[in-house]
């Protein structure tokens, strides 16, 4: 019966190590899309046209640079509504600190624009 139950544990061993590795590579790759790829050109661009699409045109942004999360920044931002655009914002720029957010507390060290345009209040749907 011995050789039996070593075999078993062996087998159960190598389950859970498998297990734990897929589930360490999952945490990377997790990690990899949600602080580096919005980190490089072609992510910011993505995750621009991503947004855009999310939420059917009404969110346009251009320009995406800095460091996401903490501090990214915009070259230009337009929020539409069914009239066009109503708000236009140039040269955003936000610093903060979003581990703050876990702890119930917003913490935001710097947020300015060069310009910000209303061009008229937004029509409701």
């Amino acid at each position: 019966m011995r050789p039996v139950l070593h075999i078993a544990l062996r087998i159960a061993l190598g389950i859970a190590s498998w297990g734990f590795r897929l589930l360490a590579g999952l945490v990377v790759l997790a990690v990899a899309v949600l602080f580096i790829l919005p980190n490089t050109g072609p992510g910011a661009q993505l995750i621009a046209r991503v947004l855009t699409q999310a939420t059917g045109g009404q969110v346009v942004i251009q320009g995406w640079s800095g460091r996401f999360p903490d501090a990214p920044r915009i070259a230009h931002l337009e929020i539409h509504d069914q009239a066009g655009a109503w708000l236009a914002i140039d040269d955003l720029a936000l610093d903060w600190s979003p581990l703050r957010l876990l702890h119930r507390e917003a913490r935001i060290d710097r947020l300015s624009a060069s310009r910000v345009a209303v061009a008229r209040l937004p029509q409701s749907s």
